[in-house]
């Protein structure tokens, strides 16, 4: 069971703050006798940057225009935050409970920034609005049946930020083993719309640089590789930064081969079908722009082989695809 830290408040209604200037002709415990009696407790397991029971006890203060805190342990009610995050976004619970452990009230704030600070305010505003009942108010409530509210309640960010972005254009280095020849290195271009949800469409262009497959009698062969992709991705894992989506689809390619010093040569052209699933990674470090990585493989439907003939009439294979072409794609994205 987590510790808390506790400090007692009590609340007014409206018309005790209008009555406030006048306090003095009316004695101390005739006005707090109108008054709820509240604990202020605060998760100690919560993000140490957030706002201590102090701070936040002298911000309800001040919204109340009052002295509302009290040290004393038996309280008509008590309000309870707890304070938790997850990157670049903070969340703060806050319940309300009735001297018999009812739940009263519930909200729930979050808000997009670099430090807790930023639901201060939020958090000052809610609890104060929640404990601002009379001895009587409470009692009707603890004693009514009633629907907890349980709202929700979204800050707007101090900072701008991308939320749950997928449409983007990304510009990437392309590595693969087993398309041509020993590694195949290049580039990409690619376009990712989002339809809806964490559902979005892929598109892309790459170009291997030319690979020489050294074939020292006779010099060897040369292999150009370009290939369009087009796919799907499902965000399996996101926040308002980033996205982690499993991608799948096919790729179209044109694989072209030319011998050098042979007799004969089936150096040529060959289309070719490669079906692939990715594991594809985006995070946004500002507002425009982001990096982006990915890693899957490929399977070729046509596994297209080379063949040539040496000048001495003897045969030799130039290259044939492999089964399976695992391949990284690595850049940034706007």
């Amino acid at each position: 069971m987590p510790q808390r830290r506790v400090v007692a408040m009590r609340s007014s209604r409206w018309l005790g703050r209008a009555v406030l200037p006048f306090a003095w002709l009316v004695p101390e415990r005739a006005i707090a006798a109108e008054f709820a009696n509240v604990r202020l407790e605060r998760e100690s397991s919560s993000s140490s940057d957030c706002a201590t029971v102090e701070s936040t006890a002298s911000n309800v203060e001040q919204r109340l225009r009052r002295r509302v805190f009290l040290t004393q342990a038996v309280t008509d009610l008590s309000v309870r935050v707890n304070y938790s995050q997850t990157p670049g976004t903070f969340y703060a619970d806050v319940q309300l409970y009735s001297a018999k452990g009812r739940v009263l009230g519930h909200r729930t704030l979050s808000a997009l920034g670099q430090d807790c600070s930023v639901l201060d305010d939020s958090v000052s505003l809610v609890m104060a609005l929640m404990v601002d009942m009379t001895r009587d108010e409470v009692r009707e409530k603890s004693e009514a049946r009633m629907v907890v509210d349980t709202s929700d309640v979204s800050i707007p960010a101090p900072a701008p930020h991308r939320t749950e972005r997928s449409n983007s254009v990304a510009f990437q280095l392309v590595g693969s083993s087993g398309m041509v020849p020993n590694v195949g290195l290049g580039g990409r271009i690619a376009v990712e719309l989002r339809i809806f949800g964490g559902v979005s469409l892929e598109a892309g262009v790459s170009s291997l640089v030319p690979m020489v497959f050294h074939d020292a009698p006779n010099r060897g062969a040369k292999f150009n590789f370009l290939a369009v992709d087009l796919g799907a991705c499902g965000a399996i894992a996101k926040n308002p930064n980033g996205t982690v989506a499993l991608c799948m689809g096919s790729e179209l390619g044109l694989e072209v081969v030319r011998g050098f010093g042979y007799l004969e040569s089936a150096g040529g052209r060959s289309l070719m079908i490669n079906p692939y699933t990715k594991l594809q990674g985006s995070y946004w470090i500002g507002p425009k722009f982001g990096v982006k990585v990915a890693m899957g493989a490929a399977l070729p439907t046509h596994r297209e082989e080379f063949y040539a003939t040496r000048s001495e009439g003897a045969k030799v294979r130039l290259f044939e695809a492999y089964p399976v072409v695992p391949f990284v794609q690595v850049g940034f994205c706007l």
